[in-house]
């Protein structure tokens, strides 16, 4: 029974901790959008969708950390400009606190040599948060016996819904080597407008995400074996993320081409370190260049591992893009 009330009182105190902090994915390379408004339309092909579902600490409680996301982006004009959406709902508690929010981004390339390319990107969204108070219960509605829902709970009435709009900007600079080798470096804000929510009565103001990111891309064994580090850093108010490391794809088969396009399939290792947090387990299997799988499983190694016993949060993707 302890050890119940403590994870309970722990799990009750993180949720109040991050309650106005953005979502996150392990497979940050996954969710561009969500790191960078610049991240459109940097793929090999005409479109590009993505679906995301993550699922936290789902060892703890029924009512887990549950995200679910869906993107689609695309460049134009000789890949001059770049366009893409990102939707996403994210669900937590018994109450279903949630937060829902679409976004619609837009990105220009300038080209400043033959080996360094510049982006801007600019997203506007729509945000909404909700909490489902019908769902929760309080010790006042104890009767002696059992908790009684039909009890007053003497507790303050609140918004359940607000909304507000939000808009974020990013930058970012493609540097190309030869063999193919690439380095991508950008640096993204949001929230820029500051916007203000309603909760419990009291007004509370988004801090701005400032997030920097790189990643660099190199073939080894001729090219059957290519390579790719990344970090990625996040700073929102007090709270900062840091994701090291890296994940190496080996190409399966020989390449063919279909109407003069290279194609081919390929699995993919690899292990991000989330520094005090998790060690992230990557796998992933593309297929044809076109469709892609890739699962992660976050092994817990905070303090909160007394309750998690190391069990983390599990993510998905499915990843289908269209050819040139």
């Amino acid at each position: 029974m302890k050890k119940r009330f403590f994870i309970l009182i722990l799990f009750i105190s993180i949720i109040g901790f991050c309650k106005a902090q953005d979502i996150h994915f392990s497979q940050f390379d996954n969710s561009p959008l969500l790191i960078n408004p610049s991240l459109s339309g940097e793929f090999k092909g005409k479109g590009r969708f993505i679906f995301n579902y993550r699922n936290q600490w789902s060892s703890i409680t029924k009512n887990s950390f549950r995200t679910y996301a869906f993107s689609s982006d695309c460049s134009f004009f000789k890949e001059k400009l770049s366009a893409g959406l990102f939707i996403f709902k994210d669900m937590a508690g018994d109450g279903n606190m949630s937060i829902s929010q679409i976004n619609l981004s837009i990105s220009s390339k300038v080209k400043l040599n033959k080996k360094d390319f510049f982006k801007l990107g600019i997203q506007a969204s729509w945000s909404q948060k909700h909490i489902d108070m019908n769902k929760l219960t309080w010790n006042s509605q104890y009767d002696g016996n059992v908790i009684n829902p039909n009890l007053n709970s003497g507790e303050a009435s609140y918004q359940e819904n607000f909304s507000y709009p939000d808009f974020a900007t990013g930058i970012l600079w493609t540097h190309q080597l030869k063999n193919k080798t690439r380095l991508n470096v950008g640096l993204s804000a949001f929230h820029v407008n500051k916007p203000s929510y309603n909760f419990l009565a009291n007004t509370e103001t988004l801090n701005i995400r400032w997030c920097g990111h790189a990643d660099f891309s190199f073939p080894l064994s001729q090219g059957y074996i290519v390579l790719y580090p990344s970090v990625l850093f996040m700073q929102q108010g007090a709270s900062n993320e840091i994701n090291v490391g890296a994940i190496m794809k080996y190409n399966l088969g020989n390449i063919y081409r279909d109407r003069g396009v290279a194609k081919i399939s390929g699995i993919f290792f690899g292990a991000y370190y989330r520094f005090n947090d998790a060690i992230i387990a990557y796998m992933r299997f593309n297929y044809k260049s076109q469709f892609d799988i890739c699962l992660t499983y976050d092994i817990n190694i905070s303090k909160f591992v007394v309750a998690s016993n190391a069990r983390g949060g599990s993510e998905i993707s499915l990843i289908y893009i269209i050819p040139k």
